[in-house]
C-alpha cells in the first residue's frame, strides 16, 4: 500500500481515483491527515514556540534637505502549525506628495528552527532555507536575527 508522502505526490486526479475506489481508503487518508495536522504539520521539524507571533522591522529613511522621508515594515507571522505569512506596509512623502502602501500579509510557506537557526520553505518549494540565526530578548518582546549574508534585523512583536 502506498504511502501518504506518496499520494502527496501523485496528481490529483490519482488521488481522488483512489480515495472514490472505497470508502475504507478514503476514511484511512483522511484519519491520517487529520493526524498530521493536529501534529502541526506534515514533517517532524522543531519549532521554537517562542518564536510564535507576528514580527516587524521597520526601516525609516529622512533627507532634510528635500524634506523626504520614508517608512518600510516588513512583518512576518509565525503560526504554531509550522505556516509563516510575509507582508508589509510602506509610506513615503514630502510636502507636495505622500503614499502609502495597502499593507496585508499572505501565505508564504513553512517554517522550523534547529538549534537557534530559523528555516523557512517557501510555498510550492521542497527545500529549507535558512533565514539566520536568532536570539530575543528576556520578555519575548524582540529578536534579533542575523542573516548569512552578516546582515542583522531588530524584529519586534506586535
Amino acid at each position: 500500500m502506498n504511502t501518504l508522502a506518496s499520494f502527496a505526490s501523485q496528481s490529483l486526479s490519482k488521488l481522488l481515483a483512489f480515495v472514490v475506489a472505497s470508502p475504507k481508503r478514503a476514511a484511512i487518508l483522511l484519519v491520517a491527515i487529520l493526524a498530521l495536522r493536529s501534529l502541526g504539520g506534515s514533517d517532524d521539524s522543531e519549532r521554537d514556540e517562542r518564536l510564535v507571533g507576528t514580527w516587524r522591522h521597520t526601516d525609516a529613511y529622512a533627507d532634510s534637505l528635500s524634506g523626504f522621508s520614508a517608512a518600510v515594515d516588513d512583518v512576518l507571522a509565525l503560526v504554531a502549525d509550522g505556516v509563516f505569512f510575509e507582508g508589509g506596509n510602506a509610506a513615503a512623502g514630502d510636502a507636495g506628495s505622500s503614499f502609502v502602501s495597502d499593507g496585508s500579509l499572505s501565505p508564504s510557506g513553512e517554517w522550523k528552527t534547529s538549534d537557534g537557526v530559523l528555516f523557512v520553505r517557501p510555498s510550492g518549494e521542497s527545500s529549507w532555507y535558512e533565514v539566520g540565526t536568532y536570539s530575543l530578548t528576556d520578555d519575548g518582546s524582540a529578536m534579533l536575527l542575523r542573516y548569512g549574508n552578516g546582515g542583522k534585523k531588530i524584529w519586534n512583536r506586535i
